[in-house]
């Protein structure tokens, strides 16, 4: 069966399931370039990730033919999940991503990290993984003045 025929519950299952591991491999690449355990890393850099995460899990949504609500509860229960934000921070947080999104403002830095996570997302499907922790270390380098 086509996945673009799945209803909506096994829709928001896929959509979670492939956004952990997305996400998990992103946090496993950022700990192979930089040596460092999330529970080590800085809010500044857990925010960019959790960002291109976001960007990642709307190139998986546009695949499987996610709605925008699907991917905002998705996206919350990964920022809760392995992100380790409260609920009230999720939703906060998600909501400010997707305002990024709407506002179509190119030089706002949350939009432009959306952008190149939704690269990562190709990357990711045609596991180039050092590209895709490249682009990921290239982001918190150029924002949080680190040098990984």
């Amino acid at each position: 069966m086509s996945i673009f025929k799945w209803g909506k519950e096994k829709r928001e299952k896929e959509f979670l399931q492939q956004t952990q591991q997305m996400a998990s491999k992103v946090l496993e690449l950022i700990k192979e370039k930089t040596g460092k355990d999330f529970e080590d890393t800085t809010e500044m850099e857990r925010q960019i990730t959790a960002v291109f995460v976001f960007g990642m899990a709307n190139g998986l949504a546009m695949d499987i033919k996610n709605t925008p609500l699907e991917v905002e509860t998705g996206m919350i229960k990964i920022l809760i999940s392995i992100f380790k934000y409260s609920p009230k921070q999720a939703s906060d947080f998600i909501k400010d991503m997707i305002t990024s999104l709407q506002t179509k403002n190119k030089n706002d830095t949350k939009h432009a990290i959306i952008h190149r996570g939704l690269d990562g997302y190709y990357s990711y499907q045609n596991s180039k993984f050092e590209q895709l922790g490249d682009n990921i270390i290239n982001i918190i380098n150029r924002l949080s003045g680190s040098r990984y």
